[in-house]
């Protein structure tokens, strides 16, 4: 048909897992969770958002979502150091990543023609590489059926 429609029946789409449930089923799979390759990016922003008094203005700049869901409670555990779980760790990164994500294509990014945000990038494509050749090596990339 016009478009390629015929070629491309629709279906109904699950919806995507979220990825605390991902994370979760990662560390679940196998030999658990390992956080070494993932330790330098959390170094980095443990010392970009925390200062000597607590969680400084680049953190409040994540502009994380309120309520239970906004990922801000964990975030917080995590690079204080309240949380060391290899799960929660990821699942805190990956949370960082995610409002780098909004913020650069919601947000103010595009004001200041990415000042101060090379580190940023850098390490959250690290994150996001790493989480690939996790969920990779646990056999965990394709989707169910």
């Amino acid at each position: 048909g016009p478009g390629g429609a015929a070629l491309h029946p629709r279906r109904r789409a699950e919806p995507p897992p979220r990825p605390q449930a991902s994370v979760a089923q990662a560390a679940n799979h196998g030999s658990g969770l390992d956080v070494e390759p993932f330790q330098e990016a959390l170094a980095f922003f443990a010392a970009r958002y925390r200062d000597g008094s607590g969680f400084n203005h680049r953190f409040q700049a994540l502009r994380f979502h309120p309520g239970p869901n906004g990922g801000r409670a964990e975030v917080e555990a995590v690079l204080s150091e309240a949380q060391t779980g290899a799960a929660e760790t990821i699942l805190s990164l990956l949370i960082i990543v995610y409002r780098l994500r909004n913020n650069l294509f919601h947000g103010e990014k595009w004001s200041y023609y990415f000042k101060d945000q090379l580190g940023n990038f850098t390490h959250a494509s690290a994150i996001l590489m790493r989480t690939v050749e996790l969920f990779a090596v646990k056999g965990l990339l394709t989707s169910p059926e």
